[in-house]
């Protein structure tokens, strides 16, 4: 089990201000003029919201590593439980780069099209922190971490980093777009924040 630690932080900020990581991390920024007994008040004065998330976070992991031993002899393939003995291809990560690969990349011509949007090169990459992204010169990298995910939100991701070929931040504009070709993006992006974690553990699953 995660052990909370903590970081006292003196930044030229006006309010001081606790983060709290998923690593059960805990970050305390606070202003320079800030005295070691200001800071201490300051953390006893959140200790009830420390407490209630650092429970939250344990929860979580506690959830996660209950789902992941429940399907300790499965791989999760297209948002399915499959069992790892009856695949006919081997459990590492060039296989599995091309089974996404063979979704991804006929999927993304046809969203291109219908989003009236041209772009030059697809790859999958072994991309840890984020699920996809899109260059300047309009080259779309998607996280072999999507072939654990459902379509739909393989499409969410797809028709995202499309409309970064339009526009190259996340303005009004830019999720007017996104939600214009994927009414329910809001939700689809809360569910893959939500499974983040499970994609990512099972992403060690790979040679």
């Amino acid at each position: 089990m995660l052990k909370p630690s903590l970081q006292i932080f003196k930044k030229p900020i006006k309010n001081p201000r606790i983060t709290i990581k998923t690593s059960q991390k805990i970050i305390v920024s606070v202003p320079l003029h800030f005295s070691s007994y200001h800071t201490q008040a300051f953390i006893e004065y959140h200790q009830k919201w420390i407490d209630k998330t650092l429970a939250k976070i344990s929860k979580n992991h506690q959830d996660l590593s209950d789902e992941i031993l429940s399907h300790i002899h499965q791989i999760l393939i297209f948002g399915q439980w499959q069992d790892i003995a009856t695949l006919s291809y081997p459990l590492q990560k060039n296989a599995f780069k091309e089974l996404l690969h063979t979704y991804i990349a006929p999927r993304t011509q046809e969203l291109a099209n219908t989003m009236n949007l041209d772009f030059q090169h697809i790859k999958i990459t072994n991309a840890c922190s984020k699920f996809g992204s899109c260059t300047y010169d309009n080259r779309l990298f998607f996280s072999l971490m999507l072939v654990f995910a459902p379509y739909h939100l393989i499409d969410y991701v797809i028709i995202h980093e499309l409309a970064h070929i339009h526009h190259k931040n996340h303005s009004q504009d830019f999720w007017h777009l996104v939600t214009k070709h994927c009414p329910h993006a809001k939700d689809y992006r809360a569910q893959l924040r939500k499974e983040a974690k499970l994609y990512l553990e099972l992403l060690q699953k790979l040679s």
